[in-house]
This record gives C-alpha cells, sequence and structure tokens, in this order.
C-alpha cells in the first residue's frame, strides 16, 4: 500500500538532506515511525510530498474545480498538489493529512479542516485522514511512558511526564509550554529534543497507552482510523 503523508515540521513531517555521497534524500520525521505502530501502516509505503512536488506541474481542470479560497496552510498544499498532480494520486491508496493544532480550538479546527479535506477526498475519489494532536506533537511525546522506559530502561522521574498531556499549554516562556516539558523530561536521560529522538520516542510508542493518555486528539484518531479501515475492508 502506498500512502501519501502531508504536513508540516522537520521534526514532525521530515526534510530533505543529504548523504556522504552528496545524494539528496527525505529523512523522515516521528509522524512515519509512529503510524507504522499501527497494523493498518506497518508494511505501508509512506511518502512525504514534498514542496517541490506541491509546486510541480500546472492545474488540470475537473468536472468541477473546487475554489482555493477556502483553504490555507497544509490543506491548501494538499488541494495544490491534488489539482497539479491529478495523475499522480492515483498511485496512492491512501492520504494522511498531519497538522499542529496550537492555540487553536481544536474541535472548530479540526472539523474545519475534515469538511474540507472529506469534501476534496469525495470530489478526486481518493480516501484518507486528519492526524492532529489536541496542541502539537510534543504532547503525544509526552503521553507514553512505556516508550522512555524501552528507550532508556526506566520512566521519567525527575520530571514525570504529565498525568494529562493534552492539556499542557502555555505560552513559549512557560515550564508548561509542551517543548519545555519535553526538554526537562529528556534532560535527566541527558538528551536533547531533535528528530531523532522524537522517531524513537514514536516508534516505541504503546498505542493503547497513548490512546488512554490523550484521549480528546489521538483515541478520535484511533477511532476514526479504525472506521477508515473498516470501510476499506469491506
Amino acid at each position: 500500500m502506498r500512502v501519501a503523508l502531508f504536513g508540516e515540521g522537520k521534526n514532525d513531517f521530515g526534510y530533505f538532506t543529504f548523504d556522504k555521497k552528496n545524494c539528496r534524500y527525505w529523512e523522515e520525521g516521528a509522524i512515519q515511525p509512529l503510524l507504522r505502530n499501527f497494523d493498518f501502516f506497518r508494511d505501508a509505503e509512506l511518502i512525504a510530498i514534498s514542496k517541490e512536488e506541491i509546486k510541480e506541474g500546472s492545474y488540470i481542470k475537473g468536472k468541477r474545480e473546487i475554489d482555493e479560497a477556502n483553504f490555507k496552510g497544509v490543506a491548501l498544499k494538499l488541494l495544490k498538489f491534488i489539482k497539479k498532480q491529478r495523475s499522480k494520486i492515483k498511485d496512492y491508496n491512501f492520504i494522511v493529512f498531519y497538522s499542529d493544532c496550537d492555540k487553536d480550538d481544536y474541535n472548530a479546527r479540526y472539523q474545519q479542516i475534515n469538511t474540507a479535506l472529506q469534501y476534496i477526498f469525495k470530489e478526486y475519489d481518493i480516501e484518507g485522514i486528519v492526524m492532529m494532536p489536541h496542541r502539537i506533537l510534543e504532547n503525544w511525546l509526552l503521553g507514553c511512558q512505556s516508550a522512555y522506559e524501552k528507550i532508556f530502561g526506566k520512566i521519567p522521574n525527575n520530571p514525570e511526564l504529565p498525568k494529562k498531556p493534552e492539556e499542557l499549554w502555555g505560552d513559549k516562556e512557560s515550564p508548561n509550554f509542551p517543548k519545555n516539558k519535553l526538554a526537562k523530561v529528556l534532560e535527566q536521560f541527558h538528551k536533547e529534543p531533535n528528530t531523532v529522538i522524537f522517531k524513537e520516542i514514536t516508534g516505541n510508542i504503546d498505542i493503547e497507552e497513548l490512546r488512554l493518555k490523550c484521549p480528546i486528539s489521538f483515541a478520535s484518531f484511533c477511532v476514526e482510523l479504525e472506521k477508515k479501515v473498516a470501510k476499506k475492508n469491506k
């Protein structure tokens, strides 16, 4: 199965870099290892759609072209890619659309994005899902104690992981800002926040544990994915 990934953020989504032979390749972010914890994605080819691919090509008009005026951010990039690469999108079996929520109202933002994307999916005859933490990725990274135990041989205790990681928020200088909280948690293991450690955490996450700790966003993603899988298996 070929899965197209849309998103933003070096640590979350990934980035282009170069190997020792100066060959350009895509370095995965933390989302890809997280997805592979699900049976549905375990053996899938997860293909990140880069900014370059979104810009390539010319618009191909369909029967009813979707107006771009109501789209912004990653949603607009997804729409542009589909409109420009209509033939390419048929090469994929599924789309995962990742976006942080940040300080926005979660339910309002999710509904706005999901409604727009479901319209796109229906109009262009493709299937996909929205993946969005209640705030940012770091909230999810603070939600699975067993992942840290697998990686470091012990659970965080100075500080401990927050009991309700999804609700963690504050201004960027606050100790409750998720990025700052995660930095303090990693400090006890003599690690700094970066893509490598984020990927290690997400690759070791226990889906059921994170589902219980993050009922607002991660559990809802799991439920929606279960519906999508059941639909595809009919």
